[in-house]
């Protein structure tokens, strides 16, 4: 896609593979991760995420230039499946590529800033609440991030947002930047990818992968990150687990007596969500006829279908 803006589409699909593009702007990037369009039933939401970013970035000088979208138009959905997706295009044509698979290839969108000569790519990887992200689709997308992180040309040292790629003197090597994930759910799926991904030999280069996520309001920092130990993960919203315990704490009803939870089955959030030990609780525990026992929480678990409001759009059509 890179090549693409530098050559034009016309020049790019003659050009000699063989011959490097002569590049001259750096280029940033970052994976983010999004509700699949197709696989969730979120498509509202993939698209919110989506313009939140284009605006952000917007703020920052950057203009969408193009786009590559691996999800099928919703008029297709349903005539192709992703194992259809995985065979060859079938016109017979001897030239013709794979066609777009969102599980196993990124979207992606090339901004420009003709302002201050610099590039931004943005790979966009879908999951769901129960299945996850699509590991091969992001490791696909680390790749990409890294080989641009090594190949882009070095910003300008007056540019006040030199270094953004990972690439500077200082660095011994590159970090790529992820934003996400969207669901707590996905926390497993994606951490088997990223292990799987750093210990894969043509990643050894890489210094580290920061992650933040601005919605998973149910994952551990600390299982995480055990045997990650390139990786830095942050979260931009007060874990749910905390505020439960606070409100608790606010009705005086530390161990959760008389109080309902109710949450979304068949999704790791379901189970993950649970009060946090408040203060309140450890002076209970402690003033107990039995020390020894630790305090439980008698909360009530409610659990609703996955997807119900679905049912709720079905019947108003």
């Amino acid at each position: 896609m890179i090549d693409e803006f530098y050559l034009g589409d016309k020049d790019w699909r003659h050009h000699d593979r063989g011959s490097p593009v002569q590049k001259t702007w750096p280029v940033d990037s970052i994976v983010a991760i999004l509700p699949d369009p197709v696989e969730s039933a979120l498509g509202n939401q993939f698209d919110n995420f989506l313009d939140a970013i284009q605006r952000a970035l917007a703020d920052s000088g950057y203009a969408l230039d193009r786009f590559r979208n691996p999800w099928p138009l919703p008029a297709v959905v349903g005539e192709s499946s992703a194992d259809d997706q995985k065979n060859k295009d079938s016109s017979g044509d001897p030239y013709a590529t794979k066609k777009p698979n969102y599980t196993q290839e990124p979207g992606m969108m090339l901004l420009r800033d003709p302002v201050k000569g610099r590039l931004m790519v943005v790979f966009l990887v879908g999951e769901t609440p129960t299945r996850g992200l699509h590991k091969s689709a992001l490791k696909n997308a680390l790749g990409q991030a890294l080989r641009i992180a090594k190949t882009s040309p070095a910003p300008s040292a007056t540019d006040p947002d030199a270094g953004a790629s990972g690439v500077s003197v200082k660095n011994a090597g590159p970090r790529i930047k992820v934003m996400g994930p969207s669901f707590s759910g996905s926390a497993v799926s994606m951490k088997f990818a990223l292990r799987s991904w750093l210990t894969d030999p043509k990643s050894s280069s890489v210094k580290g992968i920061d992650i933040i996520s601005g919605s998973a309001t149910t994952i551990n920092r600390n299982d995480f990150l055990r045997d990650l130990n390139a990786v830095e993960y942050h979260a931009t919203v007060i874990p749910d687990g905390y505020v439960i315990n606070k409100l608790l704490d606010w009705l005086n009803l530390p161990q959760g007596d008389g109080v309902a939870i109710l949450a979304e089955e068949s999704t790791a959030y379901a189970h993950e969500v649970k009060p946090e030990k408040s203060q309140k609780l450890e002076k209970l525990h402690k003033k107990s006829a039995n020390p020894s026992l630790a305090p439980k929480d008698h909360s009530l678990r409610l659990y609703f279908p996955l997807h119900i409001a679905e049912l709720q759009r079905a019947m108003q059509r």
